[in-house]
């Protein structure tokens, strides 16, 4: 009994300490029964809920194991279902989630499960570990970040990279060099050839060759690849690439990657040939490379780390501060071991022997950055890198970009190297003139210029715009308002202020391009019409990243066209009050010619009548006579017709017509005067004329005034023949309409002037008729011109744009 109850009590130990054990671990520990239901959840678990362990096993309806409190929402039937699976098979639970804090935070754990079975393979407990890994999907988050933005560094690079196995198949190109070829890795994929070969398919022939020993030596024995070649590009096109390459080892010096670098030098190739034929020309050039490289020794800076460091310093660059003379100390420390030729004639050096020795005699201008760089070396950083300035041998400075690396904090060596970007730096100061005179270019537009954001909220306001609206509006905030709606509502005339609202939100919901019309209040009160319209910006992938609009005064246009609307419509007026008092001078004849068939329907009734009269009545006659009533009506109708269309004021209308058939009816408007005047008329159309469009009433009205006018002239000449003829003639494309009249003529001086408005040589004219005609003729695209005619009297013609052929 007793050993019985010493086992129990050693039990009870063993029992304790695993549980102390679980519950010291850095995790959360926990159990559950086979349904699932908590038997166990470790005191720093219940501290992280802020919860009993009795609150963890209250499922509902809505709720299968009670978890929907603690477990994110978005993750909770993931994680409920993954755990009712397990519950059903005995498979091990996995699963990542967030879990509420009692704060109310959500963190990332990583949750693991075990069965525990019986004899008989039954599960009895679940044992599981709960543990805080958010800081890990932090990481990994900022990691593919990073490897997102490298990716877009490595695209950007302005020359091709590229990747190769260390059997020499391309693995990676980056997207210049894929614009370049036209192809990527995948598309080098040809059937009996390998990829190599593919991609040496492009290099220029008479460099193939060389190009494909070169690489394969490289490969064998792992050199660096550096050499001049034409590739070809998409379009067909060679040009002259330097590449370099360089393998990428394990610990055990085995060769997994090589990269490489291919920079063109197309430009620079043509451009020395035309200079320099020689050898020396081309040893020069095939040592030209993009990048310096210089080995220092730091040897002796070694030891002036490790005795400050002795000393408890930590931060050298406060140390520095303090003790300025230990600058020099270290400066003298670092010796130049050896030189690329890049480096020799970036520095303008006779040799490399001439550049060894302290780094000070030519780094003086960047004196910082090395100070920088060492600094980053003591807080063990292996990489530096950094814009400066450094001095050639003959006293001129450059720009470069300075790099130091070393395969620990502590290493005697620095590999450093130096990049060339003076003429960068140049197009940088060139970029920023240019948009120096860009924005004055701007401020210089007669327009008010503005950009939004995606959003309509203004980003930009010109000068211009600024000073039109003045400080108040322009940089106007009400609370609960965007800048863009105080601004509407502030300077934007109240009538058109909803309008332009409804246009803009329009385009910032559809992308569509922005176009209104409206007033804009100035700065001093006044209102001004503006013609409003703005383009979207859009990235890559088509999204909206900026508005760009502008506003141009239209204030004079909109009065100009309302005074030109004005004057059209005086015009018009002009023109029928001519029509009308052309009418009225057609009166007298006109009453008479209607009298005639009224008379003769009269005259035809009564005979009728007459006809009826008679035993039997002779209904033949009476017939005919009828007959003649309805001609003579019809005939007096027309007349009217004609007189009505003529006299009513309507807005002008276009129409297809036959400009023949209307001059007919003109003339047997006009049939009493001639008759009246004893005036023959003739006329002379042209077979198959084109139709014209236009207002058929106009241009009778024009061709009224001219007949008119020319019987008017006839009538003046006591002898000879009194002879009006009108013709119209196909001239191309125009119809010629002239009127020809034997009248005294008109002064040859006076050719143009009888077309002035006001000028007249009748005693009761008014001077408006031929002024408004050629108004009418210059509306319908044609010329009305006045001509001496032959053998005397005057020709008036006008032409007219015919509309289309006849069938």
């Amino acid at each position: 009994m007793t050993t019985a109850f010493n086992s129990r009590v050693e039990s009870d130990s063993e029992a304790k300490r695993a549980l102390q054990i679980i519950e010291s671990m850095p995790g959360h520990a926990w159990s559950a029964d086979a349904t699932g239901r908590f038997t166990y959840v470790s005191p720093n678990t219940l501290a992280f809920l802020g919860n009993a362990r009795e609150v963890l096993n209250t499922p509902d309806d809505e709720d299968e194991f009670g978890w929907r409190r603690f477990v994110h929402p978005d993750d909770y039937d993931r994680v409920a279902a993954r755990w009712r699976h397990c519950l059903e098979t005995g498979d091990h639970y996995d699963a990542e989630h967030r879990l509420r804090r009692a704060d109310g935070v959500y963190r990332w754990f990583r949750n693991s499960g075990r069965p525990s079975r019986d004899s008989q393979g039954r599960i009895t407990q679940w044992y599981g570990t709960t543990m805080d890994i958010d800081d890990q999907k932090r990481a990994e988050a900022a990691l593919r970040e990073r490897e997102r933005e490298l990716s877009q560094l490595v695209d950007m690079v302005p020359s091709h990279l590229w990747r190769l196995t260390p059997d020499g198949e391309p693995t990676f190109f980056n997207k210049r060099m894929v614009d370049f070829l036209g192809l990527d890795v995948a598309d080098t994929d040809r059937p009996g050839m390998s990829r190599l070969d593919a991609i040496i398919e492009t290099v220029h022939p008479d460099d193939a060759a060389k190009f494909r020993d070169t690489v394969n030596r490289c490969l064998v024995t792992g050199e660096s690849f550096a050499m001049r070649y034409r590739l070809r590009r998409a379009d067909g096109v060679y040009r002259w690439m330097s590449s370099r390459a360089e393998p990428l080892r394990d610990e055990d010096e085995h060769i997994v990657q090589w990269y490489g670098l291919c920079h063109d030098i197309d430009d620079q190739v043509h451009a020395e040939e035309d200079l320099q034929k020689s050898e020396r020309r081309y040893r020069d050039l095939f040592h030209y490379m993009p990048i310096g490289l210089t080995q220092v020794d730091a040897s002796k800076l070694v030891p002036l780390f490790k005795e400050l460091r002795a000393r408890g310093v930590t931060d050298l660059q406060t140390y520095i501060d303090e003790h300025p003379e230990f600058l020099p100390r270290a400066l003298e420390a670092l010796e130049v071991e050896e030189v690329n030729q890049h480096t020799i004639e970036m520095f303008g050096a006779r040799n490399a022997e001439t550049m060894r020795g302290p780094i000070t005699r030519y780094w003086q201008p960047g004196i910082s950055t090395i100070r920088r760089s060492i600094e980053a070396r003591y807080r063990g950083e292996e990489v530096f890198q950094e814009e400066t300035k450094v001095a050639r041998m003959d006293g001129g400075v450059i720009d470069v970009l300075f790099t130091t690396a070393r395969p620990g904090a502590v290493a005697d060596k620095s590999l450093v190297g130096f990049m060339d970007i003076t003429e960068r730096k140049k197009a940088e100061e060139a970029l920023r003139e240019r948009e120096r005179e860009f924005s004055q270019l701007v401020e210089m537009v007669p327009s008010l210029i503005w950009r939004l954001s995606p959003e309509g909220e203004p980003t930009f306001l010109s000068k211009r715009l600024r000073n039109f609206l003045g400080t108040a509006i322009a940089d106007a905030e009400k609370p609960g308002m965007g800048r863009l709606a105080a601004i509407i509502e502030g300077a934007v005339h109240p009538d058109d202020a909803d309008s332009l609202k409804q246009a803009l939100n329009h385009s910032f919901v559809t992308g569509e391009r922005f176009s209104k019309k409206f007033r804009l209040r100035r700065a001093d009160g006044v209102y001004r019409w503006m013609e409003g319209s703005a383009e979207p910006l859009r990235d890559e992938s088509g999204r909206i990243v900026q508005w760009y609009g502008l506003s141009r005064d239209i204030d004079d246009q909109m009065h100009a066209e309302e005074a030109l609307s004005r004057f059209r419509q005086m015009q018009s007026d002009f023109a029928h009050m001519n029509r009308v008092s052309t009418m009225g001078e057609l009166a007298a004849s006109l009453s008479h010619e209607i009298t005639q068939p009224i008379a003769s329907a009269r005259n035809n009734a009564r005979a009728a009548q007459n006809f009826l009269d008679i035993q039997p009545p002779d209904l033949g006659e009476v017939r005919e006579a009828l007959a003649c009533v309805v001609g003579d009506a019809d005939r007096a109708g027309a007349i009217i017709d004609r007189i009505r269309k003529q006299m009513k004021k309507a807005p002008p209308r276009k129409e297809c017509f036959d400009l023949n058939a209307a001059i007919d009816e003109v003339i047997a408007l006009a049939r009493s005067v001639t008759t009246e005047k004893a005036v023959s008329v003739q006329t002379r159309f042209a077979n198959g004329l084109r139709l014209v469009e236009g207002d058929r009433v106009q241009l009778q009205q024009v061709i009224l005034n001219l007949i008119l006018n020319a019987v008017e002239a006839i009538e003046a000449v006591e002898m000879g023949q009194r002879k009006l003829l009108i013709s119209t003639e196909q001239d191309g494309t125009e119809i010629v309409v002239a009127v020809r009249d034997t009248g005294p003529g008109i002064d040859p001086e006076q050719l143009e002037r009888v077309f002035e408005a006001f000028y007249t040589t009748k005693p009761s004219g008014t001077g408006m008729g031929l002024s408004i005609c050629r108004s009418i003729i210059d509306a319908h695209g044609g010329r009305l011109w006045a001509e001496p005619n032959e053998p005397r009297g005057a020709v008036f013609q006008f032409t007219l744009p015919g509309a289309e052929a006849r069938s």
